[in-house]
């Protein structure tokens, strides 16, 4: 049962929106990671943050015009949980506006979420009596001396989810489209979401499938699939979400290293190229008329890139090197071999001024070597 239409919560206008975010497959619910955690343990109080900042920075209550504005944040996240207040919206500078929203917290102490971009959205779904979940790093406000949080992260939830968000847990955060969005996709609904899509798997085979070979998941002491997906979407702490992410990584760098050596092996088995001697006279003329004398490690690719392209296969090679350590004169005396042979070379630069500094060098090198 592939059909995510049929998963409870959707439907045909929510399917539609996650087959436009690319999620047309039960498996691809269940392999969408979370982006990022709200860790409930650090959901405290204005007067906790504030106590913090205070703290931090010597007792120090009100800010003057002259204080650096950014020394005076806590640079940590932290989770609150406020019920908006009021909003509104006032000019700033240069004809700019902010938007500011008087939140306050479960003792009733006010603090402000502030918003310089996106203004009329932001305006249109943060209204009176929403209760937020806000993730971000707070600050003081230079004028009221009332913590600030500048384009945090926020998540809308219902009345009912406070008791969940202050029990003290770790909550996974989706990435939601706008197409998502749209069809009333929230976090929560889409948690909900894959929480399901995971239930029907299991219920249809007992577990997710493999994709590593059991010899290699085992030698390196990596988490089983089914691990990752618990430690991803119900995370109980951030240790196995570390682990669960490392194997992620790896299996990612691995397919993608294994693909490489079976494409190089495939055009070293089966693709035909040019075979071109290294013994070059142009090469020769100009490594002998060099003003300077070459490295050994420029030697030595030197001759290597000389014997691939003798070998009648087509070369893959990456010559990497500090700025100044000497790749394109590499690159001129291998460029020097191919035209030797009769053929012609091709220099691509990202930009024009790297391609015009090239073709300086390159002449500047060839009319040493002419004279």
């Amino acid at each position: 049962m592939e059909d995510i239409v049929y998963i409870k919560g959707v439907g045909p206008k929510r399917a539609e929106a996650l087959i436009k975010s690319g999620i047309s497959r039960i498996y691809d619910l269940i392999t969408y990671f979370p982006t990022a955690y709200v860790n409930r343990e650090s959901a405290g109080s204005i007067s906790n943050i504030r106590f913090q900042l205070l703290n931090r920075f010597n007792n120090k209550l009100f800010l003057n015009e002259n204080d650096n504005l950014q020394s005076y944040s806590i640079q940590k996240e932290f989770s609150i949980i406020g019920t908006i207040h009021k909003a509104y919206i006032r000019n700033v500078k240069n004809n700019k506006k902010m938007l500011t929203l008087v939140v306050k917290d479960s003792n009733n102490e006010r603090f402000e979420i502030i918003f310089f971009r996106g203004i009329e959205y932001f305006f249109s779904i943060y209204t009176e009596g929403k209760i937020l979940v806000i993730n971000g790093i707070p600050a003081i406000n230079n004028f009221n001396n009332v913590i600030t949080f500048s384009h945090p992260d926020i998540e809308i939830i219902d009345e009912e989810d406070i008791v969940s968000y202050s029990k003290g847990a770790i909550i996974p955060k989706y990435k939601i489209t706008d197409e998502m969005r749209k069809a009333g996709i929230t976090i929560r609904i889409m948690r909900n979401i894959i929480r399901k899509a995971i239930e029907i798997r299991r219920n249809e085979s007992n577990e997710i499938a493999e994709t590593l070979p059991q010899y290699i998941i085992e030698h390196l002491g990596l988490c089983s699939l089914n691990e990752v997906i618990d430690a991803m979407h119900f995370p109980t702490n951030f240790n196995d979400i570390n682990n669960a992410k490392y194997r992620i990584k790896f299996e990612e760098i691995f397919w993608y290293q294994l693909s490489l050596n079976y494409n190089r092996t495939n055009i070293r088995t089966n693709e035909i190229g040019i075979k071109i001697t290294g013994k070059s006279k142009l090469a020769r003329q100009l490594y002998d008329n060099l003003p300077f004398q070459l490295t050994t490690d420029q030697k030595k690719v030197i001759n290597e890139i000389a014997s691939d392209i003798a070998s009648g296969k087509p070369m893959n090679r990456l010559l990497q090197g500090d700025v100044g350590s000497g790749k394109t004169i590499v690159a001129v005396l291998s460029m020097m071999m191919v035209i030797d042979a009769g053929y012609q070379v091709a220099l691509m630069c990202p930009t024009e001024l790297l391609a015009e500094q090239h073709y300086l060098t390159i002449k500047n090198l060839i009319e040493n070597d002419s004279n």
